[in-house]
């Protein structure tokens, strides 16, 4: 009885201890399932090199790229390219090296950008070009450009020009942005090849302020030392130099002899074309930029396929299109 009763004892142990051992084995593999169903994946993380961060225009397409990174959980990181596209491609490298999961890439010129691509279309990290092209002989690698029709907007403030000088023409200055860049170099084209099939047009000067207020007004107000009342109409290539630009004309009392058309439809110019201060201006938003430059890389970074060139609209302001329009 004694054997029996151990035997009986013993059995019921073990079956004990198997169940004991069952059952902290179910516990550990539910914990660690609840941790993996808990833990949320980490942030997309996203390097935006921008060749021009402390230009007008860029303040509020990074603010709009940082307000919709947050919204859509990215870690999203902004660096100054400071013009140079020796910078850029240093900063292209690191990201690269970071192993971060797309690349946002303002080119500072063309000529640079093209290594700039190589690099990246050999990494397979998705990437995008915003706001101005890279070199067309690396455009095959590109998979998104986002950006205007800088041609487009060219043509638009020369036809503005045409209908304010009138048949009889007139005299124009120039304060381009900087050398190099597709904005600066296909908006001159534009302008320049539509105001001059009047033959009465003639384009006194030209100079780049490299998207500078501050250097725009010094351009501005050594244009009217040189040729004083011989100015009919000013083009600025963006609406922050037409800023500077403005006030070297308000200064010097000639608001009401020198025109002006610009491009990218901030407040100032709205407000300037509303008070008969500026013609006309093409319109170029930054914030729908910064916004739509986050959007479309976490698609790429996704597997979408996108339009190879998602176009940014430039439409003409004018006092007779202003509207409520309030400008950016």
């Amino acid at each position: 009885m004694k054997k029996i009763l151990f035997t009986v004892i013993l059995a019921l142990l073990v079956v004990l201890l198997f169940a004991f051992l069952g059952v902290s084995g179910c516990k550990a593999t539910a914990a660690e399932t609840t941790a993996a169903e808990t833990t949320a994946a980490e942030p997309y993380k996203v390097v935006f090199t921008n060749a021009f961060y402390s230009a007008p225009y860029c303040a509020p397409m990074i603010e709009a790229a940082q307000d919709e990174a947050e919204k859509l959980g990215i870690e999203l990181t902004i660096l100054d390219g400071k013009g140079d596209g020796q910078v850029q491609l240093d900063q292209i490298q690191s990201a690269i090296s970071q192993k971060v999961d797309g690349i946002i890439y303002f080119p500072a010129d063309m000529a640079s950008s093209a290594t700039g691509v190589k690099l990246l279309a050999e990494s397979n990290i998705p990437f995008l070009i915003i706001n101005s092209r890279a070199d067309p002989s690396v455009d095959d690698l590109v998979p998104v450009f986002l950006g205007p029709d800088y041609r487009t907007q060219g043509e638009v403030c020369g036809q503005m020009a045409l209908d304010a000088l009138g048949e009889e023409g007139g005299n124009i200055v120039a304060i381009e942005g900087a050398g190099g860049t597709e904005g600066s170099t296909k908006r001159s084209e534009g302008f320049y090849d539509t105001v001059l099939t009047n033959p009465n047009v003639e384009i006194l000067a030209k100079q780049q302020a490299d998207w500078d207020p501050a250097k725009a007004q010094t351009i501005m107000e050594d244009y009217i030392v040189k040729f004083g009342d011989q100015i009919d109409l000013l083009f600025a290539l963006d609406d922050g130099m037409w800023a500077g630009a403005i006030k070297a004309i308000k200064d010097n009392g000639l608001l009401d002899q020198i025109i002006s058309v610009s491009i990218g439809s901030n407040k100032a110019v709205v407000d300037g074309v509303r008070n008969g201060e500026c013609y006309g201006s093409a319109s170029q938003n930054p914030i729908d930029e910064g916004r739509l430059g986050i959007v479309n890389i976490i698609k790429l970074i996704n597997g979408e396929t996108l339009e190879k060139w998602i176009k940014i609209p430039s439409d003409p302001i004018t006092s007779e299109t202003v509207g409520d329009i309030q400008g950016w």
